[in-house]
């Protein structure tokens, strides 16, 4: 679905306007009408951030960066993120293929905690061991240096690690119930 800066349950139904996002709908939508052609027993599960072990996804990355000492103190951002653990995933796919009422609809999954960013950078630091940040870099030197990336990605012509898209990750919000 589309993004917005309040959270969303599974009335929300705007369009998603990224190529991945638009993808990824086309996907649902021929899985549900596959499902109801061919009398499939069929759900769709949209999930939040996953986390649990051997995940090497975003907050794999941003834990080694954290445990490598090379991850940029953030500004305390109020930013909105929803997370749901790998086991909690495998409940919800369970028990949306053992409930006949399951059949046929959207479900969003998270484990209904609200997470910033900052939140989640600290955390990791106290895990890790590290102590508590007492200094920030400020978000509008992110937006500089996302910018920068975004125009030195173009005449490379290929990603960087930092650009618009890895500043909206880290500091968007994506928050679902």
């Amino acid at each position: 679905v589309g993004d917005t800066a309040h959270c969303i349950d599974e009335s929300w139904d705007k369009l998603p306007d990224t190529p991945y996002g638009r993808a990824k709908r086309a996907a649902e939508e021929m899985v549900l009408s596959s499902g109801k052609t061919h009398g499939i027993h069929v759900s769709i599960l949209r999930l939040a951030l996953v986390y649990g072990p051997f995940l090497k996804g975003n907050l794999y990355q941003m834990l080694r960066a954290i445990d490598k000492k090379y991850f940029l103190p953030i500004p305390p951002v109020h930013n909105h993120r929803s997370l749901v653990s790998v086991d909690d995933v495998c409940q919800a796919a369970y028990l949306v293929a053992t409930c006949d009422k399951a059949n046929g609809k959207i479900y969003f999954v998270t484990d209904q905690e609200n997470y910033s960013t900052h939140r989640l950078y600290t955390l990791m630091r106290l895990a890790l061991g590290q102590s508590q940040q007492t200094w920030h870099l400020p978000l509008w030197l992110f937006k500089l240096l996302a910018r920068l990336g975004d125009q030195a990605g173009f005449l490379m012509k290929r990603r960087l690690p930092f650009d618009s898209q890895t500043l909206h990750k880290l500091f968007g919000t994506s928050h679902c119930s």
